[in-house]
């Protein structure tokens, strides 16, 4: 058996565009599972989905420090700040930070700034 996928969301979430959601609702996760005997989705309660979502925002945080060192290391301080900053303001802008439509196989590129 092998994860194919991990979702969380907050319960009452559907994920329409421009829903509201509710902060004070506990978060869900379902993780989808395959195996020999096909697929499966597990629902964990709140506490398990929220312990998770801590265990994925920790990993996440030590990948991304790990990833700036790295690039302090190769390239310099003033081009890991310059990169750095300039994607916090492509997710404040909601652009997207790499190409993911490239198709046929390619490696996707990274988005030019406009």
């Amino acid at each position: 058996m092998h994860i194919c996928s991990i979702k969380i969301t907050r319960a009452g979430h559907f994920g329409y565009i421009g829903e509201k959601i509710d902060p004070s609702k506990p978060f869900i996760c379902v993780v989808e599972t395959e195996s020999k005997d096909g697929k499966m989705e597990l629902r964990l309660s709140p506490d398990l989905s929220h312990r998770i979502l801590e265990i994925i925002s920790e990993e996440l945080a030590v990948s991304a420090r790990e990833t700036a060192e790295a690039m302090i290391a190769r390239h310099g301080k003033d081009f890991a700040i310059g990169t750095l900053v300039l994607s916090a303001k492509f997710i404040a802008e909601g652009k997207p930070l790499i190409n993911r439509t490239s198709g046929g196989g390619e490696t996707a590129g990274a988005v030019k700034p406009a």
